[in-house]
């Protein structure tokens, strides 16, 4: 999800939390989208949706042994 990172690099959080959660719509087992919602999320101060994403993404980590 080029734009996701794109804007964070450009600091449009906000936007860039779009994106990203756009992206987990589409691949919801991708752990590189949960984790960048969790930086972002913590980036704008929204603690608990940081806590969630951070959640999902372990759920979904390569190590966690899921496989979907």
């Amino acid at each position: 999800m080029g734009s996701g990172w794109y804007l964070d690099a450009q600091e449009k959080w906000f936007e860039s939390i779009h994106f990203f959660r756009k992206a987990l719509q589409l691949d919801e087992h991708n752990y590189e989208y949960w984790l960048a919602v969790a930086q972002v999320e913590a980036q704008v101060g929204n603690v608990v949706s940081s806590v969630e994403a951070t959640n999902g993404q372990a759920s979904w980590s390569p190590s966690s042994g899921c496989s979907g």
